[in-house]
């Protein structure tokens, strides 16, 4: 007799910006980096590997989107609306302060986080603090790190940050490194 094995459901909640330079202008940088309509597709690129490499054999995966606009806000509240209908782990915020925020919510309902993006803040891997929650994005410290130690391979001793304009105040772009740079 062929017994099948069950099929396992998991539920993905996505936060991610959708649409943000449609209502403000000098956010458009979030839409060309981490916004829906240019990151979306990731998802159905992975979910064709995992069914190629039958890396989750027997299993549905279901994705809900929760439009966040990296505001931090939104990021909390649909952690929460996450979490009380059911889903089995967050994927984002891209955005810095919108994952600390969530990340922050995350830990509350103990539900797994795993946010992705631009530089994010060092705090994100205290895993005391934020003991849900992982990133896949370079974070402050690790570039701080690195830093320094090219100073110590070519026994430099001065530095000066050379930093972009910063288009957006939802994805900034080198204030985690220079904080972390002054520890």
């Amino acid at each position: 007799m062929l017994t099948l094995a069950p099929i396992r459901n998991i539920t993905v909640a996505l936060l991610i910006p959708a649409n943000v330079s449609a209502t403000n202008p000098s956010a458009s940088t979030v839409d060309t980096t981490v916004g829906f309509y240019t990151s979306a597709g990731a998802v159905t690129i992975a979910l064709k590997r995992i069914e190629q490499e039958n890396l989750l054999p027997n299993t549905n995966i279901t994705f809900v989107w929760y439009f966040d606009q990296c505001d931090e806000a939104l990021a909390i509240g649909y952690t929460a609306k996450a979490a009380a209908n059911g889903n089995d782990v967050i994927l984002g915020p891209p955005c810095p302060a919108a994952a600390l925020s969530a990340a922050k919510a995350a830990k509350f309902y103990n539900m797994p986080m795993i946010t992705w993006g631009t530089l994010m803040p060092s705090d994100l891997n205290n895993n005391d603090k934020f003991p849900t929650t992982a990133t896949t994005a370079m974070n402050s410290i690790s570039m701080v790190l690195a830093v320094i130690e090219t100073f110590k391979q070519f026994q430099w001793n001065e530095f000066a940050l050379l930093y972009t304009i910063r288009r957006s105040g939802l994805v900034p772009r080198c204030s985690y490194l220079v904080a972390d740079i002054d520890v």
